[in-house]
């Protein structure tokens, strides 16, 4: 019932999807670092010259404004993906057992009733809360 691990979460799975689809690319993911047991090439008095003449054009140059583009490129996913992103979520909560989640997941989803995945995943949900009466009554809407 924490609403910012459900952010986190949603966020992830946004940006997981967004990479499945090729919206984005895997820039950034990995870390290119060199193993700490190498030596560095410079020297103390290299990185102090090099660090006064930084200072000075920073001096001389002149303050621009900042240019921030919007996140992902303004690339955003349609309703229907979104609604796919968010029972994909459900599904993997529900498999590690967290079924509220799954639930706060499955309220965010616009077609609801003509979706075989969200009556199933709330049917499983709802075992899993001990709820057998009304998984029945949904597994009953299921088979028809």
């Amino acid at each position: 019932e924490d609403p910012l691990l459900a952010q986190k979460y949603k966020a992830i799975a946004l940006v997981e999807h967004m990479r499945m689809k090729e919206y984005l690319n895997d820039q950034g993911t990995l870390k290119n670092k060199y193993p700490s047991s190498q030596i560095p090439n410079k020297t103390l008095s290299d990185i102090g010259e090099s660090l006064d003449h930084t200072n000075d054009e920073l001096k001389n140059s002149k303050i621009k404004d900042a240019h921030i583009n919007p996140g992902f490129k303004n690339i955003r996913l349609t309703q229907n993906e979104e609604d796919e992103v968010y029972l994909d979520l459900a599904e993997l909560l529900l498999d590690r057992s967290l079924c509220i989640l799954s639930n706060q997941c499955l309220e965010y989803i616009n077609d609801k009733e003509n979706s075989v995945r969200v009556l199933f995943c709330q049917t499983k949900s709802k075992m899993l809360q001990l709820r057998f009466v009304e998984a029945i009554d949904d597994l009953n809407k299921l088979i028809e």
